[in-house]
């Protein structure tokens, strides 16, 4: 179970990097939202984290923690958003709730489609449980953890965006995983993703470069 301290350091890893930068939605196949829009949200969220780390400091339990998550929440309007713009907040929210080690999985599906077809989404997911197609192992060089992803759905046509930079929640030690191709859904385990650098900036030596200049500057 993570530690407070662990969860405040995943929080604060997460306000400090671009969650809807152009090449977040790209790597969604999606064209970038207005830069207002973007911008709205990045501001939502760094306040949703930042709320959720002084309720940390201040020894919230998990159901304050989740009551947070709601209203916070209800600060997103959804007559404001379409709904590839809807799934990636739920995707966002999906993270903290992650890092927060708690199951947020219904309100963001009544948020999404309504109570009803969340009900039946619901029942769909115990009936028929999705597939993994294929899983990326990776093993944390530091503590022997294992940094899994599991990728969930596929679509042809998909390229291989960016170099992934990511944070092992046990020890906080860094690692770099590359998705591949044809990537449209995947979920992960015991990771956090902390930069993302694009395949046409970096290549593989250079984001090594950029791997070790974070694990020397960084370090706890």
């Amino acid at each position: 179970m993570a530690t407070d301290q662990e969860k405040i350091d995943q929080l604060t890893a997460f306000i400090n990097r671009e969650k809807f930068s152009d090449d977040k939605w790209y790597g969604r196949e999606l064209n970038p939202s207005a830069r207002e829009l973007s911008s709205k949200l990045e501001q939502l969220f760094n306040g949703c984290a930042s709320a959720l780390i002084d309720a940390i400091n201040a020894k919230a339990s998990d159901a304050q923690l989740k009551k947070i998550l709601k209203t916070r929440l209800s600060y997103f309007n959804q007559r404001d958003y379409d709904t590839e713009e809807k799934e990636f907040i739920c995707d966002v929210f999906f993270e903290i709730a992650q890092i927060l080690k708690v199951d947020y999985t219904d309100t963001m599906r009544r948020w999404l489609y309504g109570p009803v077809m969340a009900t039946i989404l619901k029942l769909q997911a115990v009936l028929n449980p999705p597939e993994v197609l294929d899983t990326i192992k990776l093993n944390c060089s530091t503590c022997g953890t294992a940094l899994d992803t599991f990728i969930m759905r596929k679509e042809t046509g998909i390229p291989d965006f960016s170099w992934n930079i990511i944070q092992c929640r046990n020890c906080k030690d860094y690692a770099m995983v590359s998705y591949g191709t044809n990537v449209k859904e995947f979920r992960h385990d015991n990771y956090a993703i902390v930069e993302q650098l694009p395949k046409h900036e970096f290549t593989k030596e250079q984001a090594e470069i950029r791997l070790e200049q974070i694990r020397q500057f960084r370090k706890q």
